[in-house]
């Protein structure tokens, strides 16, 4: 595989892998939402997934910046034209999906006293 189709397949991964936070977030908060508004108390297992989904949101910005470093590297190392635009997308999207999962997070906890 040469390493620029190679980069793209990483920078496919991680863009693709940030959509679906996206989509796990709006899930999640959707999920709360009805939770909160039904007065059925939220399972703990859910909002204890949230939280170490949430852990996880760091991680991927920090994993996204080591990308956009490694791919800037190489660009100057091997001297090809590389976009490294969906790396960036990518790390961009992270807060809206972090923001999201906040309210996801508050109306879980809602839930959860409001149906005890």
């Amino acid at each position: 595989m040469e390493p620029l189709q190679k980069h793209q397949k990483i920078q496919n991964i991680y863009f693709y892998g940030s959509l679906l936070m996206i989509l796990l977030s709006v899930v999640l908060f959707v999920l709360g939402y009805v939770l909160t508004q039904n007065v059925v108390a939220a399972p703990d297992a859910l909002i204890s997934f949230a939280i170490a989904y949430l852990y996880y949101h760091y991680a991927h910005v920090v994993i996204g910046i080591g990308l956009l470093i490694y791919f800037h590297i190489q660009k100057k190392k091997l001297v090809f034209k590389m976009s490294i635009l969906k790396t960036f997308l990518g790390l961009l999207s992270t807060p809206f999906s972090y923001v999201i999962l906040m309210i996801a997070i508050l109306l879980l906890g809602l839930s959860s006293c409001a149906g005890s």
